[in-house]
């Protein structure tokens, strides 16, 4: 798409335009057409030293097959999952995670029920996915 439209269009775009996991990008073949697309992803795809990424384990898989990046996801979906199961098993009805698969506000005690995720802004530099610094937070 972005050798169609040219350079001067801003490109957006989901998780899937980030399709390699942290160590498959270690290798692979740079996208620079990509270069300067914006993204969403989750902090288990873009930061390795998130402190809620760094003390879960990965999925194992055979060293010379390539990791799917969309079970990466799910599998950081079912951490986040049971964290917040977690929390209201204990009897919270507001809090707030800063989890694998983003920032999670979860409010249901009064009300209208609210689940609120914020996931990671990303760009590509140099042909790789790179995070960028949230919104409002401080370098």
């Amino acid at each position: 798409m972005r050798s169609a439209i040219g350079n001067d269009v801003a490109l957006y775009g989901t998780s899937q335009l980030n399709p390699l996991t942290r160590p498959d990008w270690v290798g692979a073949e740079p996208m620079p057409e990509l270069n300067g697309a914006q993204l969403l992803d989750i902090p288990w795809q873009l930061q390795p030293d998130h402190p809620a990424v760094m003390i879960y384990p990965h999925p194992v898989g055979a060293a010379d097959q390539k990791h799917s990046a969309d079970l990466e996801r799910l599998y950081a979906l079912g951490i986040d999952a049971y964290r917040v199961a977690r929390e209201i098993a204990e009897g919270h009805s507001d809090f707030e995670i800063d989890g694998v698969t983003g920032k999670l506000t979860v409010s249901f005690g009064t009300g209208s029920a609210r689940f609120e995720r914020i996931e990671q802004p990303a760009i590509y530099q140099d042909g790789t996915v790179v995070p960028l610094m949230p919104a409002g937070a401080a370098p």
